[in-house]
């Protein structure tokens, strides 16, 4: 049979992944970049350390940042993994790739300080908007998580929030993880339950909450929330803090 080559496998991975519009775009612009590069569209089976290298010289002398060649190397290795998880074994180059040869740029300070926090959570416009926060900070979950977090994940009684489990593609390391909750995150949890009880005996008649509910949905539709940028502008504006993102504030 054919060999498999890289962009057949890298779209099966982009649209059979669960993956944000935005973060989506990303790895289409990053196909575009390794189609154009001197690899082309390789066989997944014929790429090894030689033509690793052949691409970081490639993008290097483009003027690329070590980050942004590490990021396409990470999308490569990630359409091995899909590969192999969809039942096609094919060795992953990446795996024993030592890729501290790529310079990493100094990370900005970017977190809140403790009166910046505070101030955000006083500006925020409804009790719900604070619960978000301090679930993010608490908890340290990434923006997605939290977003498509449900009832079903959550244990307050031994303050644990459950992501994922072995194998799951949702997950960034396809792996499950127990994150243990501080006191804060437990009570805003248990408001938020409360909430949500309230709102749905509001809007259905037998006002139950199912496990498989999302603990924050969108207030519009009910639905999954599609972003939290509106936390990011009260951020921007009440803190001047510009350059902070949601993903920033992961304990």
């Amino acid at each position: 049979p054919n060999a498999t080559l890289f962009s057949e496998a890298a779209e099966d991975f982009i649209m059979g992944s669960d993956l944000t519009p935005r973060t989506r775009r990303g790895y289409v612009s990053l196909l575009a970049v390794i189609l154009a590069s001197p690899l082309g569209d390789f066989a997944l089976p014929g790429f090894g350390e030689e033509e690793i290298w052949v691409f970081i010289r490639h993008r290097r002398q483009a003027g690329a940042s070590d980050d942004t060649v590490r990021r396409a190397l990470s999308f490569i290795s990630a359409v091995y993994k899909f590969q192999n998880r969809a039942g096609t074994k094919i060795a992953n180059p990446l795996q024993t790739f030592d890729r501290s040869v790529l310079k990493q740029s100094k990370p900005r300070d970017r977190h809140l300080r403790v009166n910046q926090f505070q101030r955000v959570l006083d500006s925020c416009e409804s009790d719900e908007h604070r619960r978000i926060l301090i679930v993010l900070v608490g908890s340290g979950m990434r923006t997605s998580e939290v977003l498509d977090l449900t009832w079903e994940q959550v244990d307050l009684k031994n303050k644990v929030i459950i992501i994922g489990q072995a194998g799951d593609v949702s997950t960034k390391t396809y792996r499950s993880r127990r994150i243990a909750l501080f006191p804060e995150v437990v009570d805003a949890l248990t408001a938020q339950q409360l909430h949500r009880k309230k709102t749905i005996k509001s809007e259905t008649s037998d006002g139950c909450l199912q496990p498989s509910d999302l603990v924050f949905p969108s207030n519009v539709t009910g639905e999954r929330r599609y972003d939290l940028n509106y936390l990011r502008k009260v951020i921007k504006k009440r803190t001047g803090v510009k350059s902070l993102t949601i993903h920033a504030l992961r304990a």
